[in-house]
């Protein structure tokens, strides 16, 4: 997000801290959902209960910072929301005021406690410590879940940035309703709802997908409660896809009069799905105020860290849903991409970075969708009269001539260090003449460094850099698959103990940010010149690349986190330099200082005298 923005525009963050590990995120529905695609709800049969932390929110003492988040409750409660059955009960204050991270510790995600903390950081200490922005209002979500049936959520968590109100307008500020907007936002994550785009990427540069050509620009008191940003004159509570979510997931007796559209979407050969596409539904009579969304396979979870028992279906992977409709209105159904602003704790969909849709952005237009020529008008669609639940609402990709070649079509990356890492740079190139949509996708130990999504026109070109990391010794076979058309590129690459890559080690690297830098390339040089070189090195080295790439990867996520390794790491670092990098002299004038100090702190001895 650019300065300009950030004036006008508060990022709203989300935490899902759950014992699993953490989990992908799903728009237009549930946050996190088991390995066979069932979504995560709490126990709805008695009141969701709170524990509101015992200190003040900024310029708001404590007992305004509670009846503020007792407030941003009851805006997901049953009175206010009909088709949904939620009520919420406080059930007393945390032990104590939550101040440090120390403390912040025991309810984020240490501990299965029993206690759902709503925790008021008073002046935003709290978030820089953990490495998050000024800009960044609120974290929220689900912390501990069952991992058997029922799948219920048993404990989450949220935190609030209390220095977005404390009166410094140096650190951003906003006013007392704004911050009820943003606590309904986090409480929307609490209860297990992802974030959406709906009518608020109009105000991002999305201004030509087919909803806006048709029916012309949204207000912004339309764009919904879960967007990612919080835009002036935007929502104050839950509106239309909002409400059809968190409907979904806690049902009353109403939501069942309710109708259902689904479907699946397609690449261009009618039996490829397609994960991460975008589908709105709006009421031709009401387009902005009456619309759902939902992402094509927000359902499809096969990350290994998702939890519960089974295995993701692949047919899960294309198929969409779109709840709460109005039964007997007629709705326009369209695909678009997500917005490439909706990344990591910001992204919208199955995919912490979007992908690029196979083709362009259309209404779904009957029976034309399952022609390849000529390919439908993106711009004609078939209103679908809501009823009951209607099904076979299908996409496919029109390609529009594409065809492209990747060079080169192969690649041996030679052997590399375990720990280390070597890249290498593939040209995608539109050779149709179409528009060429894709994403480049691989699979560990190989990963896309830079250009992993491409929208090219005819003759275009771009370059994808991918990134070869060998976490073991051997052989690794692999490949890279362009998406939206089916062209892969074998990889292949060994792993061999030791050193002499370009990257180092994965905890230093994830500490000081690049392997190029001077104290992870000194770490390298001492692993290669003096461990390697002692009875058993080589099994401390290997054994270290086995265990290091998870923690490094923890570690990378906070920057607070990877100042504590940096300074953890300064021993190491003195030690390195003394053995590989110091000359003669400076390693005598290391000793004879070792040796000044020594004495310096030795304990004078005093001999005990008999008085006379």
């Amino acid at each position: 997000m650019n300065s300009s923005q950030k004036a006008t525009i508060i990022l709203l963050a989300f935490f899902s801290l759950v014992p699993t590990g953490t989990l992908p995120a799903f728009a237009g529905g549930p946050l996190i959902v088991t390995k066979s695609g069932t979504s995560y709800v709490w126990d709805n049969r008695q009141p969701i209960p709170f524990n509101p932390d015992q200190g003040p929110l900024g310029m708001l003492d404590n007992a305004d910072a509670v009846a503020l988040v007792e407030e941003a409750f009851d805006a997901w409660a049953t009175d206010a929301i009909p088709t949904a059955s939620l009520g919420f009960v406080n059930a007393g204050f945390l032990p104590k005021d939550v101040d440090t991270v120390g403390e912040l510790d025991q309810y984020n995600g240490k501990d299965n406690n029993g206690v759902n903390a709503i925790i008021f950081d008073a002046d935003g200490s709290l978030f820089a410590a953990l490495g998050l922005g000024p800009e960044v209002a609120g974290i929220a979500g689900p912390e501990f879940v069952l991992t058997k049936p029922p799948y219920f959520i048993v404990e989450g968590v949220a935190m609030i940035n209390g220095g977005q109100i404390d009166g410094d307008p140096s650190n951003g500020e906003i006013t007392r309703d704004k911050m009820l907007t943003v606590l309904k936002h986090e409480f929307g994550h609490f209860l297990n709802l992802d974030h959406t785009q709906i009518n608020g990427q109009y105000f991002l540069g999305d201004i030509e997908e087919p909803g806006f050509s048709e029916y012309g620009k949204p207000s912004a008191g339309s764009v919904q409660l879960m967007f990612p940003f919080l835009f002036p004159g935007g929502a104050t509570g839950p509106l239309s896809d909002d409400i059809a979510t968190v409907s979904s997931l806690y049902p009353s007796p109403e939501f069942s009069g309710l109708a259902t559209i689904t479907g699946n979407v397609f690449e261009s050969d009618g039996t490829t799905l397609f994960q991460g596409a975008d589908i709105i539904a709006r009421n031709v009579e009401d387009p902005f105020g009456d619309v759902v969304s939902n992402l094509s396979g927000a359902r499809y979870c096969p990350d290994p860290d998702c939890p519960g028992a089974g295995a993701a279906s692949p047919d899960l992977k294309g198929a969409y849903e779109l709840v709460g409709l109005t039964p007997g209105a007629s709705y326009s159904i369209e695909i678009v991409n997500i917005n490439p602003m909706f990344t990591n704790g910001s992204s919208v969909g199955p995919l912490t970075t979007p992908r690029f849709l196979c083709g362009p952005e259309e209404f779904f237009n009957g029976q034309n969708e399952t022609a390849f020529d000529p390919p439908d008008d993106p711009s004609n669609f078939t209103p679908i009269v809501a009823g009951g639940t209607v099904s076979g609402i299908d996409f496919l990709f029109n390609d529009g001539g594409s065809a492209f070649s990747v060079s080169p079509g192969s690649f041996d990356f030679g052997s590399v260090g375990v720990g280390d890492s070597a890249d290498a740079v593939f040209t995608v190139e539109n050779t149709g003449s179409g528009i060429l949509a894709g994403n480049a996708l691989v699979g560990t130990p190989y990963s896309v460094v830079s250009g992993q999504g491409y929208r090219l026109g005819p003759g275009e070109k771009q370059n994808v850099k991918v990134r070869f990391s060998p976490e073991s010794s051997g052989e690794n076979n692999g490949e890279i698959v362009f998406s939206c058309g089916g062209e892969t590129v074998a990889v292949i690459g060994k792993g061999t103990k030791g050193g002499g890559g370009s990257s180092g080690c994965f905890i230093a690297t994830a500490a000081f940010g690049s392997s190029l830098e001077r104290h992870v390339r000194l770490l390298k040089l001492f692993r290669d010149e003096v461990l390697l070189q002692l009875p058993f090195g080589d099994r401390l080295v290997n054994f270290y690349y086995r265990v290091s790439p998870p923690i490094a990867r923890e570690i990378a996520k906070s920057e607070f986190q990877k100042t504590l390794v940096r300074a953890a790491l300064m021993p190491a670092i003195g030690l390195a330099w003394v053995s590989v990098a110091a000359t003669s002299g400076q390693k005598l004038l290391v000793l004879l200082g070792m040796a000044f100090l020594w004495l310096a702190c030795r304990r004078p001895r005093f001999k005990k005298v008999r008085p006379d």
